[in-house]
């Protein structure tokens, strides 16, 4: 992966308050996932104290009433972050994967499933309403989230997908610099497995 993609997830999924910490980039969005409230250490300062760069972020999120988390990449630095980590009793949950497609390239034709697209380039209380719903998202995330979204000036495409009347999936869009990154794509349990995440 590319360090560039990493950087274009950051900006692309803001948090309410971000903070250079001797070059780590701190994050805090209220609770509201885990990417917009971690550490981001793609980057140091040169000759800076690493374990007290980790404990003053450790007191920041603690001060803040939030779980210390470090979003760790293959361009962390220092490079043995992870082992510094672990030394201070860190463990690895809830592992991503970030994934590129060129949509320039022929894709398979899609399954025709008697689907259609809503579409919003802002955010609306019913795709805000729909895609909490699905992924159980309860009024502080909402909350919380609606104000991520505004803060930034990125260009954002929200969609709902519906058979007939019912919603079966959502999700967002975020643009910056010709990539689009996608986020909280969810399908409604009720219509799992049936393929509308490939639609």
């Amino acid at each position: 992966m590319y360090k560039f993609l990493e950087e274009i997830t950051i900006n692309t999924w803001p948090a309410k308050y971000s903070a250079q910490m001797n070059g780590w980039l701190v994050r805090y969005a209220d609770g509201y996932t885990k990417r917009a409230n971690s550490v981001s250490p793609i980057y140091l300062d040169p000759g800076c104290d690493v374990e007290g760069s980790i404990a003053a972020a450790e007191r920041f999120y603690r001060d803040a009433g939030q779980p210390v988390i470090f979003k760790m990449t293959p361009y962390v630095m220092p490079s043995d972050l992870d082992e510094r980590l672990a030394g201070r009793g860190y463990i690895q949950v809830d592992l991503s994967s970030v994934r590129i497609l060129d949509l320039q390239r022929e894709t398979a034709p899609v399954a025709d499933l008697g689907l259609h697209v809503v579409f919003r380039d802002r955010l609306d209380t019913g795709w805000l309403e729909q895609m909490s719903l699905m992924n159980g998202i309860p009024g502080h995330g909402q909350s919380v989230l609606a104000h991520t979204l505004a803060s930034t000036p990125l260009k954002q495409g929200f969609f709902l997908l519906l058979q007939g009347s019912e919603t079966v999936a959502a999700g967002l869009g975020v643009i910056q610099e010709g990539w689009l990154g996608l986020y909280d794509i969810v399908t409604h349990p009720d219509f799992r497995e049936r393929g509308f995440d490939s639609s």
